[in-house]
């Protein structure tokens, strides 16, 4: 699934929030921009999350958010920053992705973090596609992110959407990059 199979307007109709999507893995999610009032969902989400999972996402064995960064994760700048998150059907978070752009205003980050049982399912796949398509909106043009090499999920999730894989140079890492340019969404 490349991006520029995907419309551009498809779950965006006038703030139409949440949105259902089903993945292509036939896993119903609703998905919304991110909350102040998902502070306690996301703290409940991270405690679900393997070790594995913890440092694969902030490539630091993490025991729990202290309450500033879950602020920060849950308060967004909309001006630099675009978070969405998925519910299952009873309100429960499943994942959140965020694009944060930087001050050039044409380069961005990502980043995702998805529970371990919706892992490999397209619920990161839907998250940051529609991130990626909000970047566009906002004239963002490269979005990159740093990967450990064993984490295969990310990797494969970024082939699939499109991203190129580069070794950084300095660190044991892939970084993915994207040129939302040249998608045709």
């Amino acid at each position: 699934m490349k991006i520029e199979e995907k419309s551009i307007e498809e779950g965006f109709e006038s703030n139409g929030y949440p949105h259902r999507v089903i993945t292509e893995d036939g896993v119903e999610v609703f998905i919304r921009p991110v909350r102040p009032d998902d502070a306690d969902m996301l703290r409940a989400l991270f405690k679900s999350l393997s070790p594995q999972s913890i440092y694969f996402r902030f490539f630091a064995p993490i025991k729990d958010f202290p309450d500033h960064i879950l602020e920060r994760f849950v308060r967004i700048n909309e001006d630099y920053e675009i978070a969405l998150t998925a519910l299952d059907q009873c309100g429960k978070m499943l994942g959140m992705a965020c694009v944060v752009i930087l001050k050039d205003r044409i380069h961005a980050e990502f980043g995702i973090l998805v529970g371990d049982a919706w892992q490999g399912k397209g619920v990161g796949a839907e998250l940051l596609l529609r991130c990626l398509i909000l970047a566009k909106r906002k004239q963002v043009h490269v979005v990159w992110g740093k990967v450990l090499p064993e984490n295969t999920k990310m990797l494969a999730l970024g082939q699939k959407l499109g991203f190129t894989k580069k070794r950084a140079s300095d660190a044991n890492e892939y970084e993915l990059t994207i040129d939302l340019r040249s998608l045709h969404v």
